[in-house]
């Protein structure tokens, strides 16, 4: 019978200290979203948007991986304009998705959001103050890590309406 007694009482102090680290964790994202609420300035006013222009996907076989996306994403990914860089990229609109033959450059190993941010030297500048790394800077795109060093790219808005850089032109 003390077998069983034993079995609750550690149960219950299980349960007990789930419930302090549960209590511990929400104190501590509450301090966090508090922290992140005032160190985050104002949105712009209008319809919220996604911020990512582009997804590119670099390809050991560019034949297949075309196949694949226009496949399961059912996209058709054309030849990329002047200015667009090398590769395919979706042009229909909204978030691009775009593709690449693999290289030795910095967005050759990953598949990459690309984010667009209104002034590019300021998010740069952003990036390096919360412990981010910029890893590759340009004037229309850059490519950076997170504080956990996931990579991702920031790409400038066009002031004059146009088209977005794509992963393989600066």
């Amino acid at each position: 019978m003390n077998e069983g007694r034993d079995v609750t009482t550690e149960a219950r102090g299980e349960a007990r200290r789930m419930m302090e680290e549960t209590c511990a964790d929400r104190a501590e994202a509450d301090l966090l979203s508090e922290e992140t609420q005032a160190s985050v300035p104002e949105a712009s006013p209008g319809p919220p948007t996604s911020p990512v222009a582009l997804v590119e996907f670099p390809a050991d076989d560019v034949s297949r991986a075309r196949r694949f996306w226009a496949t399961v994403l059912g996209l058709r990914l054309e030849v990329r304009a002047a200015g667009e860089g090398r590769g395919w990229q979706t042009h229909a609109g909204g978030s691009g998705i775009g593709l690449h033959e693999r290289g030795t450059g910095p967005g050759d190993r990953f598949s990459l959001p690309y984010f667009r941010v209104a002034d590019l030297p300021s998010a740069l500048q952003r990036v390096t103050a919360s412990g981010g790394e910029v890893i590759h800077p340009g004037a229309r795109w850059a490519i950076c890590r997170d504080t956990e060093g996931s990579p991702f790219g920031l790409a400038a808005e066009d002031i004059l309406g146009g088209e977005l850089p794509s992963a393989g032109e600066p």
